[in-house]
């Protein structure tokens, strides 16, 4: 298992340590370039509370955006939530299933 990992981690060494060692360009070479203004969105007067959305987002996925005026996002997280609900619930019900089966049918499960 050690040697494993040993490997992994040479692997993931040799492509990634050389990129890092050969880069030219510093962080503090650039950062007067780039003033945090342009990245930051001041909001005066905001047409939607933050706070509403997330709450509308806790109580049901989606909603949050649907109240923003994005309601295709909203579907997609929607119906992202849909389809992760129905891996676990698949899940749980197989996983119920196989423990039914075992204490039901003791003599199938056995190796005797």
């Amino acid at each position: 298992m050690i040697k494993r990992f040993t490997i992994l981690f040479c692997f993931i060494s040799f492509f990634t340590l050389p990129s890092v060692l050969a880069q030219k360009i510093r962080y503090k070479d650039i950062k007067n370039n780039y003033p945090n203004k342009e990245y930051r969105i001041n909001i005066d007067n905001p047409k939607y509370s933050p706070a509403v959305a997330g709450i509308c987002s806790y109580i049901f996925p989606g909603a949050g955006h649907l109240y923003v005026g994005e309601p295709l996002r909203g579907a997609y997280f929607l119906g992202g939530e849909f389809v992760a609900s129905g891996i676990v619930i698949t899940g749980l019900v197989m996983s119920m299933c196989v423990v039914w089966i075992k204490h039901s049918f003791p003599y199938i499960s056995s190796t005797n």
